[in-house]
């Protein structure tokens, strides 16, 4: 059984040795299971804050609303115990397929924060490499990507007819909701 999990991290800055994850969200998908999921967690006391990533063009959260979110130790037993719900991880066949149109980014950034709480078998929940959509998806526009602006998520949701609410975008769920619909356009074309 083909088990996946459209994820996506909210994080302080672009470097996952340095800066930390405030925001988990996804969906787990397989058979008849359809799941939402989407957590708020403070970052580590040696966590950086980039202030880039808090532009408030790009999202409505400042550093200072971190210290008012739950502990991330707290974060991580909620978000394995979600994990533990769809996957064994003492059977190596039983895996997620880690799905997210920055997949490499946000599979090294959860990888790191699976170790600073104290798990070294992130791999005994996420099959790899990670599926990277932006991949699939700049193979699926090549011939119109010359047109395109960029490519962002939400620059080619817009090129797939994805209606995109650019209030939401920049939120964990929301991000990972766009490329969940970008991968099943790109897996039925």
């Amino acid at each position: 059984m083909i088990k996946s999990i459209f994820l996506d991290l909210e994080t302080t800055g672009i470097d996952y040795m340095k800066h930390g994850i405030y925001q988990i969200g996804g969906i787990i998908r397989y058979e008849n299971v359809y799941q939402e999921f989407e957590y708020n967690c403070d970052i580590f006391s040696d966590d950086e804050i980039n202030l880039e990533a808090f532009d408030p063009k790009n999202t409505n959260v400042r550093p200072e609303d971190l210290r008012n979110y739950p502990d991330p130790y707290e974060i991580y037993l909620k978000f394995t115990e979600l994990l533990l719900k769809h996957v064994d991880r003492f059977d190596k066949k039983d895996k997620l397929f880690f799905i997210n149109f920055g997949a490499e980014f946000d599979s090294k950034f959860l990888r790191r924060w699976f170790e600073s709480n104290g798990d070294d078998f992130y791999g005994s929940y996420f099959w790899h490499p990670p599926i990277e959509v932006q991949s699939l998806a700049m193979e699926y526009l090549k011939n119109e990507r010359a047109e395109m602006p960029n490519f962002k998520l939400s620059t080619v949701c817009k090129e797939l007819g994805i209606h995109v609410d650019e209030n939401k975008t920049h939120t964990a769920l929301y991000d990972a909701l766009l490329a969940m619909q970008i991968y099943d356009i790109i897996s039925k074309g």
